[in-house]
């Protein structure tokens, strides 16, 4: 039986990746770097240095080290973006009795700001950065650490992702996955064994989960942009 549900941050508890997506495309255009918003729509979920690695041959060796060296991460507005039914669907999941737990690929001190800020501090039990782990996602290691601060196995913890490198991490952990549908990038989103649309939905589907002896629940076909799995 599931008894924690562990949320990545970007494109989940906060809809981040449009504004990363726009600051990116700023900061790259100041130096004279063009990219579409087509284009940067591809590195939803990627950390910066990774969008600049997949980047990297289109931009001149001396501007492209001096994008690196010049860049500061940025502080979001996080009560700004956080998805106002957050704080209620926390509640009722520590109403059922769950843990929760936040793994993300996000710095320790961006997660800490997003709790504190946000107050989620009376919901979240245990949180994990990948850079405090060995291998940030698609590696499982932060899930695997978020569970044992959980004082859990990944079998009884559920993850909530949405890009493709969040939903592999958490499904090669053990974790079962829910999907939060974004069709707004590329994400294949196929791997997930439970799609939800919006994260209101989130409370009840575990609860379907949670009552179905065997398994997974049966349920209608995924959205149209995925495959497989289930969906609520």
């Amino acid at each position: 039986m599931i008894k924690a549900i562990i949320f990545d941050v970007d494109g989940v508890l906060v809809d981040s990746e449009p504004r990363y997506a726009s600051l990116r495309q700023e900061y790259l255009a100041s130096y004279g770097v063009a990219v579409s918003w087509e284009q940067m729509a591809h590195f939803a979920g990627f950390r910066f240095t990774a969008t600049m690695e997949a980047l990297r041959s289109g931009i001149p060796e001396d501007i492209y080290q001096r994008i690196l060296e010049d860049f500061v991460p940025w502080d979001l507005d996080y009560p700004s973006l956080l998805r106002p039914e957050v704080c209620q669907v926390m509640e009722q999941l520590k109403g059922a009795g769950m843990k929760i737990g936040i793994a993300s690929n996000s710095m320790p001190d961006k997660i800490a700001c997003l709790i504190r800020a946000c107050g989620l501090e009376r919901y979240v039990d245990a949180a994990c950065s990948g850079a405090q782990v060995g291998r940030p996602k698609p590696a499982p290691d932060v899930y695997l650490e978020t569970a044992r601060r959980l004082g859990l196995p990944c079998q009884l913890c559920a993850a909530v992702e949405d890009s493709d490198a969040g939903l592999r991490a958490a499904t090669d952990a053990g974790c079962t996955v829910f999907c939060l549908v974004d069709q707004r990038f590329p994400f294949r989103q196929d791997t997930a064994d439970i799609w939800i649309r919006q994260l209101a939905e989130l409370p009840q589907a575990v609860d379907r989960l949670r009552r179905t002896p065997g398994g997974l629940p049966p349920a209608p076909a995924a959205p149209q942009s995925n495959r497989g799995g289930n969906t609520t």
